[in-house]
């Protein structure tokens, strides 16, 4: 997980906290996927994204991740999404 750009004054004292071993947040996870269809080549490129979300002391963490499930034929790629 990464945060957002550091604004004035924010350091690791606001998230890490003496005497506190654990801090729990709610976590927002998002899976997608994603198709790129090339018409003239007839194919189809899939991709799963995930991303995450996360607030915590005020703080938004993101990450976010893709990664490939193959390429396939741009008429299969199409039935998936029909």
């Amino acid at each position: 997980m990464t945060s957002v750009v550091c604004r004035g004054g924010v350091n690791t004292d606001i998230i890490l906290r003496e005497g506190e071993a654990e801090v729990t947040a709610d976590l927002e996870i998002v899976h997608s996927e994603v198709a790129y269809i090339n018409e003239e080549e007839g194919t189809c490129d899939r991709l799963l994204v995930e991303d995450l979300k996360m607030e915590l002391r005020g703080l938004t963490f993101t990450h976010n991740r893709t990664g490939s499930l193959g390429r396939t034929t741009a008429a299969q790629c199409l039935a998936l999404f029909e």
